[in-house]
C-alpha cells in the first residue's frame, strides 16, 4: 500500500471505539478517548493484509497500541513506511544507520538541564 486511501483521510473521522472482527488481528478498545490495542500481531512479520486491518483499525479508534512487541529498528521503521515517507526532523538527526528513528530516553542517573522532548512534541508539525 503506498499510503492511506481518501477513505481514510478525514479530519473528524466516525468515532466507534466497539470491537469489530478481524480475520489476522485482535482489537480490544481501551476507552472512546484512549483508543485499542492491536493483539496477537507481530509487527516485524506485517503483510499488506494484517496492515490493511492495523489501517482500518486505527480509523476507527484514532489510536493504536502495540504492546510486547520485539522489535529491530528496521521493524519499527517499515510500519511507518506503508503509511508515507518519514519527515525530516528540524533538530535531530536520528540514530546512525536509523536517521528516522529518534532516541528520547533520560536514564535515572542522568543530570540534564533540559529534558529533550519534555516541553514540546517532537513531531516536527510546523514543517511541510
Amino acid at each position: 500500500m503506498s499510503g492511506l486511501s481518501a477513505e481514510y483521510i478525514q479530519p473528524a473521522g466516525g468515532t466507534d471505539n466497539h470491537a469489530k472482527h478481524y480475520d489476522h488481528i485482535l482489537v480490544e478498545p481501551l476507552a472512546s478517548a484512549m483508543g485499542a490495542a492491536i493483539k496477537q500481531t507481530n509487527l516485524s512479520k506485517l503483510n499488506d493484509t494484517i496492515f490493511e486491518e492495523i489501517v482500518d483499525a486505527l480509523y476507527q479508534h484514532k489510536m493504536v497500541y502495540f504492546r510486547d512487541q520485539n522489535l529491530t529498528f528496521a521493524d519499527q521503521e517499515n510500519p511507518t513506511q506503508r503509511f508515507r515517507s518519514f519527515g525530516v526532523d528540524a533538530y535531530t538527526a536520528g540514530l546512525d544507520g536509523h536517521l528516522n528513528i529518534q532516541r528520547v530516553l533520560k536514564e535515572a542517573d542522568q543530570q540534564s538541564a533540559i529534558i529533550f522532548g519534555g516541553s514540546w512534541h517532537t513531531n516536527s508539525s510546523f514543517l511541510q
